[in-house]
């Protein structure tokens, strides 16, 4: 059992089991999408429903309770309505009538603070504010002491005691290498403090606080200026070649005592880049000498020591989703290092086991609990086109581009923003991921990213691709948009960008356009050299520049473009292929989908690292067995790239918003 904070119990107490045969909940700020919370109630017995159509919930409620409802029997379920309840009146008389009803929001909670400032923190910040007994202060706080308290007891950062350049770069530092993201409300009062001190004024402080790569973005560019002053060699930062984004009069401390001890670290995980320092004899080895070129760790060192990191950063089996997603983007700057070149030694089985091991006993117990995540940062692709839609409604943007990087997982997208060339003048990228469907089909994980549903909405094409199209046009049009005004097209990759997007794209009338781009995906699938050989193949195509011109072309149209995949991929080893007959639907190297439970546990005895995965969001009539760790339905012994089952590198994906700068 994990700790709970007050604020959690404050709702959880209000659930007994089987007092209610239904409870109706009210939920303006989606306090019921918040992991531990949802644990604690489904420990409690109760399930957890959330009411986003009348077609989806009587799907559910008739399939799953409708007969215990009948009798009379309590059947714990909670119905969640986002939002302030209003649609609780679409309910049928007989189930609204008999459901207990409750109303759960953050003024209610933590009444001492401002509700729109705490709306836009992450839920983990919550724990701490409860703690810190807000509840018990006197008077209600505004909303600009509200952002320094979260700032101060949420976050630790104290604005007051960061007074000079050090003590600025070190909470820099700390904030954006352990993936901390401050709400923008929180960035513009810390720089607003700032202001107020005449403080920082050659500091991008707009930029870097909030954006973790514009921040690392701006030290590179620091960094050799720093060794310039360091080796006592002026003049050189013509030979250095760069261009300076940032000017600043004063070169950053990089040597403070504070500071070092974390340089090394930043350049072994690649958040920067070793430099050169031109002509001149080669610098006395240093502590700075990890960000020279000619001086730096060889990849297999940095590898050895990157491994021994990963390993101390597995997250725990009752973690939170996000701790997956920042190790996964750990795990493949590792494996991306790994499949760099003939030269770098291969990652040992027994280190991506325990792992994979570690993942696959998560998702057992909590991937179904990301489905009803709030879509304002996308916790599963189904939330993508919802959070596009906000966008728009938001006039954050005037049009919106979804770039499908058919099969890429998040290791090769590393190598492929890699080969992206000086795009840094011309657009910013803000590189996030999120969990992709399981079974990690395309049929499957694709169709939800186009329409915005969950799986069992589109039972009938569940497995094709070929209504896309329809579901695209369709999801935005309940959005708001016009049919005119959405296109769609797949098959990208090569050619001139605008000759291949001139038959659907309307630059003056196109608001949401969808494009797959399935390069990747053929690449994966005439893959002879395994998993390094495919970084080879993405490495020599992205350099190609197709995907830097596609996104030039798209910015300077005024769209905003978002980068995801439907699924990745992993080099695996065959274990033998079932001898089935024709009992299996659909068969893939990592999945093979079975009509019904009897069925799939036939195939399951004889193969004991097979998994039978819960139909999580899944239509009826569909029962996967899936394959974890490195495992494969082929021959055995025979070594081949494959998806469909449930490793880190198939499951967790990439999701890039793109701008203009």
């Amino acid at each position: 059992m994990w700790p709970m904070s007050d604020w959690r119990e404050q709702i959880t107490n209000k659930f007994i089991p089987d007092l209610h045969q239904l409870t109706l909940v009210a939920d303006p700020d989606s306090l019921f999408s918040e992991e531990i919370l949802v644990r604690s109630l489904e420990e409690k017995g109760f399930t957890l429903i959330s009411y986003n159509d009348g077609i989806s919930f009587r799907h559910v409620f008739e399939r799953d309770h409708r007969s215990a409802w009948d009798a009379g029997l309590p059947i714990n379920i909670v119905l969640i309505f986002h939002g302030d309840g209003s649609a609780m009146d679409l309910l049928p008389f007989d189930i609204l009538s008999k459901g207990e009803k409750y109303y759960f929001g953050l003024s209610q909670l933590f009444p001492f603070l401002s509700r729109s400032i705490l709306a836009d923190v992450d839920w983990a910040i919550l724990d701490s504010l409860y703690d810190d007994k807000v509840c018990n202060k006197k008077e209600r706080l505004g909303d600009k002491a509200t952002k320094d308290y979260i700032l101060q007891y949420g976050y630790h950062i104290n604005t007051d005691t960061v007074l000079d350049e050090t003590s600025l770069l070190r909470l820099l530092i700390c904030l954006h290498y352990k993936g901390k993201h401050l709400p923008t409300i929180l960035t513009e009062r810390m720089v607003e403090s700032f202001q107020t001190k005449n403080l920082f004024s050659d500091w991008p402080l707009d930029e870097i606080l909030s954006d973790a790569t514009a921040f690392f973005d701006f030290l590179q560019e620091q960094w050799p200026l720093f060794l310039n002053q360091e080796l006592n060699r002026p003049g050189q930062e013509e030979i250095m070649d760069f261009q300076v984004k940032y000017p600043r009069s004063t070169i950053l401390p990089f040597g403070h005592d504070d500071i070092r001890i974390y340089m090394d670290n930043l350049f072994m995980e690649g958040y920067l880049k070793p430099v050169s320092c031109g002509d001149g004899p080669e610098p006395v080895r240093n502590w700075y000498s990890c960000g020279i070129e000619s001086s730096a760790i060889t990849d297999d060192v940095k590898r050895e020591k990157m491994m021994e990191r990963i390993l101390e950063m597995i997250p725990g089996k009752d973690c939170r989703y996000s701790d997956w997603i920042v190790f996964a983007g750990k795990w493949a700057e590792l494996l991306a290092l790994v499949y760099k070149g003939p030269s770098v030694t291969a990652l040992p089985r027994v280190i991506s086991d325990k792992i994979e091991g570690a993942f696959c006993v998560w998702m057992q117990k909590h991937y179904k609990m990301l489905i009803n995540a709030p879509p304002n940062t996308p916790a599963m692709l189904h939330h993508v086109p919802r959070k596009l839609s906000r966008v728009l409604e938001e006039k954050k943007a005037r049009k919106v581009a979804l770039i499908v990087l058919d099969g890429l997982s998040l290791d090769q997208w590393i190598t492929i923003r890699g080969c992206l060339g000086h795009h840094d003048n011309l657009y910013h990228m803000d590189e996030s991921a999120c969990f992709a469907w399981v079974p990690t089909l395309t049929s499957v994980s694709r169709q939800t990213i186009f329409s915005g549903k969950v799986p069992w909405d589109f039972p009938s094409t569940i497995n094709t691709t070929n209504k896309e199209k329809k579901l695209w046009r369709q999801f935005w049009e309940a959005h708001g948009l016009k049919k005119t005004q959405v296109a769609y097209k797949r098959g990208l990759g090569d050619g001139n960008v605008a000759d291949v997007l001139d038959d659907i794209l309307h630059p003056q009338n196109t608001k949401a356009l969808g494009l797959v781009v399935d390069k990747v995906d053929k690449i994966m699938h005439g893959a002879q050299l395994g998993s390094s050989g495919m970084h080879s193949q993405i490495k020599q195509w992205a350099n190609a520049g197709f995907l830097n011109r596609l996104f030039q072309y798209l910015l300077e149209l005024d769209f905003q473009i978002w980068l995801t995949s439907d699924h990745g991929n992993i080099e695996c080893q065959g274990i033998g292929k079932p001898n089935e007959g024709a009992i299996a639907d659909t068969r893939g190297e990592r999945v093979h989908i079975y009509a019904s439970d009897t069925l799939r546990e036939t195939v399951a005895q004889d193969y004991p690292s097979s998994l039978a995965w819960n139909p999580v969001g899944l239509p009826e009539n569909y029962y996967p067995l899936l394959l974890s760790n490195g495992d494969a339905f082929a021959s055995k012994g025979s070594t081949l790239v494959g998806h469909g089952g449930i490793s880190i590198q198939e499951v967790i994906v990439p999701l890039v918003k793109i701008e203009r700068r």
